[in-house]
């Protein structure tokens, strides 16, 4: 685990200019800064090397949501200087091997989204044995309720697993904060923070929440 959790800031904008203006405002609040998968379809690689130009001290993580071709979509990614890149953790293993192959031969890291897993600590303890670096719970969009219950996933897969785990969907101040307090190792926010009136502002607090600081 690492020592403080880390803010990954998703950045849910198909528009590259809006993109780095929101990550501009949120700066130098978040540890990851997420490219999320409408702005890789929309404008590719340029993308993340544009977020690596203006954000140098900052991981960078392209959303891929690789699904097939693991070695090859992933190496794509990480050889052109991404930090870290998903897979889906739904996909065939070979893919995901395919995947933390890419990850060992770049460098880079392979985040396994567990969106849409229906066994989650079973395919966790999975991804981990084969060799992903993060974990992530990922509620999606689409089904956030109040029915829904990501913390409890978080509380059940963090004693069985190795890898670093993330905690994705629906994601504010004080579920960051429940989130750090049962061990997740990258809190995910996206709304939270691009979504409020004042990103900067919303930004520091969460990012001081997670690493111990007033503010």
């Amino acid at each position: 685990m690492v020592n403080k959790p880390l803010l990954q800031l998703a950045v849910d904008a198909a528009d590259l200019k809006a993109a780095m203006r929101i990550a501009g405002e949120a700066h130098p609040f978040f540890d990851i800064l997420e490219l999320g998968t409408p702005l890789v379809i929309e404008e590719g690689m340029h993308a993340f090397k544009e977020a690596k130009l203006r954000f140098p001290s900052r991981r960078i993580l392209v959303d891929a949501k690789i699904a097939d071709a693991g070695y090859l979509e992933a190496y794509t990614v990480l050889s052109k200087g991404a930090d870290i890149v998903t897979v889906l953790g739904v996909a065939d293993d070979k893919t995901i091997e395919g995947a933390v192959r890419a990850a060992r031969e770049t460098g880079g890291k392979v985040m396994a989204d567990l969106i849409h897993v229906t066994s989650v600590v079973e395919r966790a303890r999975r991804m981990d044995a084969l060799g992903v670096d993060i974990v992530c719970l990922h509620t999606a969009s689409d089904c956030q309720s109040a029915d829904t219950q990501p913390l409890a996933e978080l509380e059940a897969v963090r004693p069985v697993v190795q890898c670093l785990v993330a905690i994705a969907g629906g994601m504010e101040l004080k579920s960051a904060r429940e989130a750090a307090a049962l061990g997740a190792d990258i809190v995910v926010v996206s709304g939270g923070i691009i979504a409020q009136k004042d990103i900067k502002r919303a930004a520091s607090k969460i990012y001081k929440a997670l690493h111990g600081r007033a503010g």
